[in-house]
């Protein structure tokens, strides 16, 4: 794949086939990949057909299932990935061969494919204008969404959605780099349109999220960059600042954006709790784990290994294989009770739900369980619930505000002081009175329950801009790596430093995990010693290729253009 996008000429002007033998060679690389990609898929199948034995009801047989199954899982995951690469490198030289290679008539999508991608390697914007329509109309018939390994997936299936979900990302972040804002627009809505008219039911995996960030940083990029060469003679004032400009166009961007992402978000699940707020469905709750959690919701039984093997086999038959074991119904209520007071599709109901908040919430969970006295009673468990109902209220409002974290951070990233500081001050005043009803809850759950939750109390202490705060720590690595390997004055190390100080002096969370702000830094050192200095780390290092520059009246029309299709 390296080598045949390296070998390919970007000068528009060179003819597609003048290079013959260059071509036989990378036709022969093509046939090669597709033979290994066969011969993945062939391993994939008799891997899949491999069967584990099936657990007893007891805590050992079930961590062992687990643990078996999880090496399965491992295992499938990697050959999955080895076929979805292997298929990229094949997409990706069909399109660096200079002509058309033979496709099978059923697959319309790959030829088309193999087109714009031909015309994005050589930077030609107008030759992806004219093959776009057709691209569209193959997306468009394609499902995006997959079922997971965990719940019993097609592996096939997931390639196949998978490698769809690769051609995208390279497209979202190719696009903009032409200049392209409205066809990135438009790709990203057919995306959305994939997932909702070729819907696979339940336990859908969607990866549109990473598409959406994909491309929001790639469009803010491009009027970010862009705005460096406009003139004031372009503005409307040319006595107002640029920055503010610029502002101005981000603000209707990340409009049509964020209209985009709330459709998607509405369709999003990001926590089993968020169904809970309803009075009586919680006091519901409350009572069933009142009445059996006592012998239940023990700490053995509290395992993260236990949970997921339960929920992996489902709690019917997980409730059925405790009947079938000794002692059972007199060691706990609950199965004492099946079928009788208790209606078994309320408890398999019941479980499933307290099981899955903990399992995607298990850092909570071992806060709860170190730091107070209720974690010693399985039937307080309730008391960690309600937590995690206003936990899940934060991070929805948090995650809807996506669009415009991601702005700030590219803002950032490039520079623009002055428009970062401006973006900032806005998100502050529009989410501070959110905020403070968030801190007000905390408070009240806290004295209510007579216990605090450092990790959660942490969460919603960031007020919806830590995440900005620690963007800007972000951008600051790199200047004071570089000064300092350089022997400079370490001008920008003091600055780095003057930024840490206010998050040293505001140490919280139970100490189980490093600080948000900590990890991102440790992430950028690692990036920064690994990579070349680089503003988009959305695209791949062998297809980065010189940001178009839009004119002010450019980028305008190309901002109409996107509000117009939304």
């Amino acid at each position: 794949r390296l080598a045949a996008v390296a070998s390919m000429p970007r000068d528009r002007c060179v003819s597609d086939g003048a290079d013959g033998d260059r071509d036989t060679v990378l036709s022969g690389w093509l046939q090669r990949a597709m033979t290994n990609r066969d011969r993945l898929q062939e391993l994939l199948a008799a891997v899949n057909r491999y069967q584990i034995p099936a657990p007893r009801g007891t805590h050992e047989s079930l961590v062992e299932y687990d643990q078996r199954r999880a090496v399965k899982e491992m295992l499938l995951e990697q050959i999955i990935a080895a076929c979805i690469e292997t298929a990229d490198a094949a997409r990706m030289i069909r399109a660096a061969i200079g002509h058309d290679q033979p496709i099978e008539r059923s697959n319309d999508l790959e030829r088309q494919a193999a087109v714009v991608l031909r015309a994005v390697l050589r930077d030609d914007a107008a030759a992806v204008r004219g093959a776009w329509p057709e691209l569209l109309k193959a997306l468009a018939g394609r499902p995006l969404l997959y079922v997971g390994l965990g719940r019993g997936g097609n592996p096939q299936r997931i390639i196949a959605s998978r490698s769809l979900q690769r051609l995208l990302r390279c497209l979202l972040a190719c696009l903009p780099r032409l200049g392209l804002l409205k066809e990135t627009h438009e790709l990203i809505e057919t995306a959305q349109d994939m997932e909702v008219n070729h819907p696979v039911g339940a336990g859908a995996i969607t990866e549109f999220d990473q598409l959406f960030q994909i491309a929001c940083r790639a469009i803010v990029r491009c009027l970010v960059v862009s705005s460096e060469d406009w003139s004031a003679a372009e503005r409307d004032d040319p006595a107002a600042s640029a920055e503010l400009d610029l502002v101005a166009f981000l603000e209707k961007t990340t409009e049509v954006l964020l209209r985009c992402w709330l459709v998607h978000s509405r369709g999003v699940r990001l926590s089993v709790l968020e169904t809970f707020d309803d009075r009586g469905r919680w006091h519901d709750l409350r009572r069933f784990i009142e009445r059996y959690g006592g012998d239940l919701f023990t700490q053995q039984f509290m395992n993260l290994s236990n949970l997921n093997a339960i929920l992996h086999r489902g709690v019917d038959a997980w409730l059925r294989l405790l009947e079938e074991e000794p002692d059972a119904e007199d060691e706990l209520q609950l199965v004492g009770e099946l079928d009788e007071r208790l209606p078994r599709e309320d408890a398999v109901r019941r479980l499933t739900l307290i099981l899955e908040a903990v399992v995607e919430n298990y850092a909570e969970y071992i806060d709860y369980n170190s730091t107070t006295t209720q974690s010693d009673r399985g039937e307080m468990l309730y008391t960690l619930l309600d937590f995690l109902r206003l936990l899940a209220k934060y991070n929805r409002i948090a995650w809807n505000l996506q669009p415009v974290v991601l702005a700030h951070e590219v803002l950032v990233r490039c520079g623009h002081d002055e428009a970062t500081d401006i973006w900032r001050q806005a998100v502050a005043q529009r989410t501070g009175k959110t905020a403070d009803e968030q801190i007000k809850h905390l408070a009240r759950l806290t004295e209510k329950h007579s216990m605090r939750l450092p990790s959660i109390a942490e969460r919603l202490g960031e007020r919806f801009v830590r995440p900005l705060a620690i963007d800007r720590l972000r951008a600051l690595v790199r200047p004071a790596v570089e000064q300092l390997q350089e022997g400079e004055s370490a001008a920008a190390f003091a600055r780095l430093e003057a930024e840490i100080a206010p998050f040293l002096a505001d140490l919280s969370g139970a100490g189980f995990n490093v600080p948000a702000w900590l990890d991102a830094l440790q992430q950028e050192i690692d990036r920064v010693e690994s990579e070349p200095a680089e503003d988009d780390e959305s695209l791949d290092s062998y297809l980065r290729a010189p940001q178009v520059r839009l004119s002010m009246e450019e980028a305008a029309a190309q901002v109409k253009a996107i509000a117009g299709d939304a």
